[in-house]
């Protein structure tokens, strides 16, 4: 009876030996799996991460490089500017000193003229500095623009002088009048002066 409880009972022992053989086996085999999983997890994982890490790098390399570029721009907007800026300075500077050269009086009677001509002749009013006064003789100015227009034209000095620290002269006809002050002139052809001038300066 021993000897069949012994039997048995090595039996038994090989039979769980093999059960936890198998078991170790399958569990063994389910590590691996898990951990082969788990690896492409954490790989996935990193390569999103550092995907994510390199977009942002770019993203704000893009942004530097945009930075960069406006401020480059502004700070040759800024330096065209400044050119230009000094070209009219100079050109100011130059308008001023018309008015003390012996060519003033023929501009200064080309600009009442001119605008005598636009206002088509008429009764007009003369409006111009107390220094540039006796340059202008309204008689002879009047023929010239009756002589352009066909209307017969008297002019006469107003007594109001015109805005203006660079010369030149305001005529009048009733309500309406044309400013051929140098300022005015000037305000007039700035923006396509500044266009030639930025072509010559940057082109």
């Amino acid at each position: 009876m021993s000897k069949q409880i012994d039997k048995i009972r090595v039996e038994i022992d090989s039979q769980a030996d093999s059960e936890l053989e198998k078991i170790n086996v399958e569990t063994a085999e389910k590590i691996k799996i898990i951990n082969e999983a788990t690896e492409k997890e954490i790989a996935k994982i990193k390569q999103t991460i550092e995907e994510t890490n390199r977009s942002k790098a770019e993203n704000q390399a893009k942004r530097d490089l945009g930075v960069s570029r406006l401020q480059a721009k502004m700070s040759f907007l800024d330096e065209k500017e400044a050119g230009i800026l000094s070209i009219f300075e100079e050109g100011r500077k130059k308008i001023a000193s018309l008015a003390q050269s012996s060519e003033y009086s023929q501009i200064l009677s080309d600009l009442i003229v001119s605008a005598g001509v636009t206002l088509n002749g008429g009764n007009l009013t003369v409006s111009v500095t107390k220094a540039d006064a006796s340059k202008v003789n309204v008689g002879d100015l009047g023929s010239k623009i009756s002589s352009k227009t066909g209307t017969q034209t008297t002019l006469k000095l107003d007594t109001v002088e015109p805005k203006t620290k660079l010369g030149g002269a305001v005529v009048k006809k009733d309500d309406l009048w044309i400013d051929n002050t140098f300022e005015a002139i000037i305000e007039r052809r700035t923006e396509s002066v500044r266009a030639e001038v930025a072509k010559i300066l940057y082109v």
